[in-house]
């Protein structure tokens, strides 16, 4: 029986054995954002069904793993929660309620057995703070939706899909990509040299709300495309100023929306206001109005005399921003302004997606 006496040496072997033993140099980069949620996905080979698995997180050496959660235990961090595919050899990671110390490096591990080394995929988990574009549009009107990327990407099909969950849309709510350039009412026009693609759709309908997905790889090749950006389409019917009917637009805490306010032809050069609350005759909270400096710098207005459209945006967004608004059309001394009643939901979420 060998003794160990030197201490240096017995530090110098455990690093070694602290060594991981990956098969693979290639790492797998996800995204998420604070406050949301992402899908870590962890692919291993056939023969390892019934091991368990687990995420650990840092430099996960042998004597200092941190694992927040492994398959047939309970999670030591709840937000983080486990499940496995058995069939497709994948199993995934959910990490809620995402933050910024989160990001950095993580490791999908699968437990061999005794005396052999656990098998690694290492992971880069970026967390960004900004929020998903939450866009609003009225029934009839058209749409460009931008969608930025990295010179790597420049010879990738772009395209662009809809549905809640990216795994899903980019297979079977694919609406239009480079291959196709139109798809009925949606159309992509790639610049290349600005490293921008734009999709247009055209006549936009009810049906029209949900989440976009832009995105660059191979159509039909899931979980291998980069989610560039993700946008939150809401789509109004067009409304005169006397209908009952309330206008609902919902954005996200520290971002960003537009209060598109429909008006009848004949007002174009009057002026138009967003008011808050009640905004009974002798109380009006008025924001911002057209032809006047706003008295709250996170609101702005503009005005599309064409569409008969103006826009309210307020950037910045809080909870107390939550409620009630009035799009104000002025129409003269003497006269009762034309009103379009407007809820406002502001949600403390934040949308994600994974790479």
């Amino acid at each position: 029986m060998i003794q160990i006496c030197d201490h240096k040496l017995l530090i110098f072997l455990l690093l070694i054995m602290s060594v991981l033993a990956c098969e693979t140099t290639e790492i797998l980069t996800f995204t998420g954002y604070e406050g949301g949620k992402v899908e870590i996905r962890c692919p291993y080979e056939s023969g390892y069904e019934e091991k368990n698995k687990y995420l650990c997180r840092g430099e996960c050496s042998v004597l200092n793993k941190d694992i927040p959660v492994e398959s047939g235990s309970p999670a030591k961090d709840r937000r983080f929660s486990l499940t496995d595919d058995r069939t497709t050899h994948i199993f995934t990671v959910t990490i809620t309620d995402l933050r910024t110390e989160d990001q950095g490096k993580h490791w999908c591990g699968v437990r061999t057995g005794l005396g052999t080394y656990d098998k690694y995929t290492e992971i880069n988990l970026e967390i960004k703070p900004d929020l998903v574009s939450v866009v609003s549009r009225v029934t009839g009107e058209h749409l460009n939706i931008t969608c930025h990327y990295n010179s790597d990407l420049k010879n990738k099909i772009k395209f662009m899909c809809k549905g809640s969950d990216p795994s899903l849309c980019e297979t079977s709510g694919i609406k239009v990509s480079s291959e196709t350039n139109s798809t009925g009412r949606f159309s992509l026009r790639d610049d290349e040299s600005a490293g921008v693609f734009t999709v247009t759709i055209t006549d936009l309908t009810l049906e029209d709300s949900g989440i976009y997905w832009c995105g660059a790889g191979e159509t039909g090749q899931k979980n291998k495309n980069k989610w560039i950006s993700v946008t939150d389409l809401n789509i109004n019917n067009v409304l005169a100023s006397e209908t009952t009917e309330i206008l609902t637009f919902t954005g996200y805490e520290g971002g960003k929306v537009e209060i598109r306010c429909p008006y009848e032809s004949g007002y174009e050069e009057q002026n138009k206001y967003l008011c808050r609350g009640e905004c009974s005759v002798l109380n009006k909270d008025i924001p911002v109005e057209s032809g006047s400096p706003a008295k709250d710098r996170r609101f702005s207005l503009t005005d599309d005399r064409t569409t008969h459209i103006f826009t309210v945006t307020i950037t910045d967004l809080r909870t107390e921003d939550q409620g009630k608004y009035w799009c104000g059309v002025r129409t003269g001394l003497g006269k009762l302004d034309k009103y379009t009643e407007i809820n406002l939901e502001i949600k403390p979420g934040k949308s994600e997606y994974s790479v």
